[in-house]
């Protein structure tokens, strides 16, 4: 059975509100699947992680790592020793960029190959400047060199390794992100939707800088005071959710909306909403819109990473400029005030999810390339 060291790193520890990160969703939710395709998982996860327990009961080995910044370059001999001592034959990361770097060079002084998913990248990270950009853009030139095979999760992403970062094609693997459909049940277009007159409109994510949730909630204030009779649901937790609930009370909204917090099932609360908004400012390929997705709930987003190869103009939904509330209110509106137009919505958005973004495509597509490796 070969073994594969995955590496997952949990949100930033300086917060103690931090949230769950998609490759912490995608390993938890692939963590029981592996073991039928002849592939042992060893699971490098922080303690303090949100989904310790998942890995726990799946019983896979599990070790205990995280880097203490971007410059723990004793976490290289770290990682070079779990993999001697559990006999590791491929290692796999998804970032950041700072780990993908300190497990790439551990890999090789094994002599080992190593996957790394690039959800985005640097150049597409808002928190840096500039100048910060630049340095860590040469340093991951390192990373991008010699690592085995780099996973891009957007077709965009894959044209950017390859035009703009010089990676050579046959080093590039596109594979989507993808949801157990099965556990999202597919409600909008289906007997009683919309029976509410109250159109709920949510949105799923970390609580960070990064989400757009000021945006979320300043256009459902715009709405609200137009009188539409709308709810603001929003899941999820992280650093920023004391602000977020500042804005909402400074907004006089918040007997509109409410905070879900963090949820082990977000497809409960998906079941809940009418209509997906997600005006997020940077993504790679956003799980949260599939998750979506696999409810059959049309969609308002921005057009960020590869929410364009989710979200189709006027076949599931709106895709607008970041930051435009303007235009999110107008989408918004063009749904709230149209229930046939947010049923045939709905039911493409369901026949994307089952066309494109499957867990067990996304599963095989990763068996076919570790093996490819071995």
């Amino acid at each position: 059975m070969n073994r594969v060291l995955q590496i997952i790193a949990a949100p930033s520890k300086k917060h103690k509100l931090s949230g769950v990160n998609g490759p912490e969703r995608r390993a938890s939710n692939l963590i029981s699947y592996w073991k039928d395709y002849d592939i042992c998982p060893v699971i490098a996860y922080p303690q303090r992680g949100k989904l310790l327990h998942n890995f726990e009961v799946s019983g896979v080995p599990l070790i205990d790592f995280e880097i203490n910044s971007k410059y723990d370059f004793f976490a290289i001999f770290k990682c070079l020793k779990i993999i001697k001592n559990h006999s590791i034959d491929l290692v796999h990361t998804q970032g950041p960029a700072s780990l993908d770097l300190i497990a790439t060079l551990a890999a090789k002084m094994a002599n080992i190959p190593i996957v790394i998913t690039r959800p985005y990248m640097i150049k597409d990270d808002r928190t840096f400047s500039p100048f910060r950009k630049i340095i860590y853009q040469l340093i991951d030139k390192v990373t991008l060199f010699f690592a085995s095979t780099i996973v891009a999760v957007m077709e965009d992403g894959k044209i950017d390794l390859i035009n703009n970062y010089n990676v050579p094609e046959n080093k590039v693997k596109l594979i989507y992100n993808g949801v157990n459909l099965e556990k999202f049940t597919h409600r909008q277009g289906v007997q009683g939707v919309f029976k509410e007159k109250r159109v709920k409109i949510g949105m799923a994510a970390q609580f960070t800088t990064v989400k757009g949730w000021p945006d979320f909630l300043e256009t459902l204030s715009i709405l609200i005071k137009e009188g539409k009779n709308i709810h603001g649901v929003l899941i999820g937790d992280g650093p920023e959710i004391d602000n977020i609930k500042k804005l909402s009370e400074h907004l006089g909204i918040n007997d509109r909306v409410e905070f879900k917090g963090h949820v082990e099932n977000v497809s409960e609360e998906l079941h809940d909403l009418d209509i997906f908004f997600f005006p997020s400012y940077r993504e790679g390929l956003s799980v949260a819109i599939i998750e979506a997705l696999a409810m059959g709930l049309p969609i308002v987003a921005s057009d960020v990473g590869g929410i364009k190869e989710q979200v189709f103009e006027n076949e599931n939904g709106f895709v607008c400029s970041a930051g435009d509330i303007p235009s999110y209110k107008e989408k918004l509106l063009s749904l709230i005030d149209n229930q046939e137009l947010r049923v045939a919505f709905s039911k493409r958005s369901r026949g994307i999810a089952e066309e494109r973004f499957s867990e067990e495509r996304m599963l095989k597509e990763h068996v076919a390339l570790y093996k490819s490796q071995l």
